[in-house]
């Protein structure tokens, strides 16, 4: 069976659960494979019928610096759910491995790999108005969340009115307080900042959301239709 594989993705994070670890970021590297077959993308060269590693690299980066994991194994586990569900049609198999380089006296290099099969993957899948949300993690400090908007649908004006809320555009083609934005668009949103996103095309489109605490994206304050929606800067994620 094919491979793709993504080596070495240093990603500067939270991560640990002495005192210290929580009170600034560290380096950690992750790599991944994902066991697919890339026969039709080999037939077709189209992008669409096999995995976008820089897309992947972005989701990678994003994820792990804005969850604040407590372990390592959390952090694993999260990387594959996103593959596995993200990717169902395509990923069978995906492994991921992390490490903490600068954790331990050298040489010694602490590393957690982890391995699951998309048929061992259970998936909490919750319509919503605009389409459905996916539950990649949850736990008691943070959620994440795949939120697929359906064609030609948009969000409420909405915010969260506790804890922390990071968003990333994984598809291009949505609109986000009326103007449009690139795929690996990633937001920190301040706290009671309504947003409103919105589908114009006839394609699907995907946001992935970190929220610390977990909290339903669902079930966030509604605004009035003519809130007034904020600019907000972000920062693309994709490698080029």
């Amino acid at each position: 069976m094919d491979r793709i594989e993504l080596q070495d993705i240093s990603v500067d994070c939270v991560v640990g659960t002495r005192p210290d670890e929580r009170l600034r970021a560290q380096a950690v590297i992750v790599s991944l494979a994902a066991r697919v077959d890339a026969a039709k993308a080999a037939a077709s060269c189209r992008l669409c019928d096999t995995l976008d590693y820089a897309a992947l690299y972005a989701a990678v980066q994003f994820i792990v610096s804005t969850a604040r994991f407590l372990l390592l194994e959390t952090a694993a586990e999260a990387i594959i759910r996103y593959m596995l569900i993200s990717s169902h049609e395509l990923v069978q198999e995906a492994t991921v491995s992390i490490v903490k380089p600068h954790i331990m006296p050298t040489p010694t290099l602490p590393r957690v790999t982890l391995t699951r099969t998309a048929s061992s993957i259970f998936t909490i899948s919750r319509r919503a108005p605009f389409g459905s949300v996916a539950v990649v993690q949850e736990n008691s400090d943070a959620g994440i969340y795949l939120l697929t908007i359906a064609a030609r649908q948009s969000t409420t004006a909405h915010c969260l009115e506790q804890g922390s809320e990071h968003t990333m555009t994984i598809t291009a083609g949505l609109n986000l307080q009326g103007k449009s934005v690139p795929s690996c668009y990633a937001i920190n949103w301040p706290a009671h900042t309504p947003r409103r996103w919105k589908n114009p095309t006839t394609q699907p489109q995907k946001i992935l959301c970190v929220n610390r605490p977990a909290c339903d994206p669902t079930t966030a304050k509604q605004h009035s239709a003519s809130a007034n929606l904020p600019e907000v800067e972000g920062a693309v994620l994709y490698p080029y």
